[in-house]
């Protein structure tokens, strides 16, 4: 991501299983998963948007990295981790 993100903002995160033959695919079973800043991790529940596509909105609070994994297992098997930069925000 290469805009500004504040604390406060709302954030979207995605992904896009795939097998080794690059087609769509659906696991059996999606995790998904974000450490805060402070070292806080959280479970969360993502929104299947379609075959495969899922996305989560995380409200986020607190400056700095936060972090998140995606795992699909079952039908296909994959994980992907991935960042973001939240910036403090001088109005809050």
């Amino acid at each position: 991501m290469n805009e500004h993100i504040y604390q406060g903002n709302i954030v979207t995160i995605e992904v896009v299983f795939r097998n080794k033959a690059k087609e769509t695919v659906e696991p059996t079973l999606v995790d998904c998963s974000v450490r805060e800043p402070n070292g806080t991790i959280e479970k969360l529940s993502p929104t299947r948007d379609s075959l495969g596509t899922w996305h989560r909105n995380i409200i986020v609070g607190r400056p700095g990295r936060w972090e998140y994994r995606w795992a699909g297992t079952g039908v296909v098997t994959a994980a992907n981790e991935s960042s973001f930069w939240v910036e403090n925000s001088d109005i809050i």
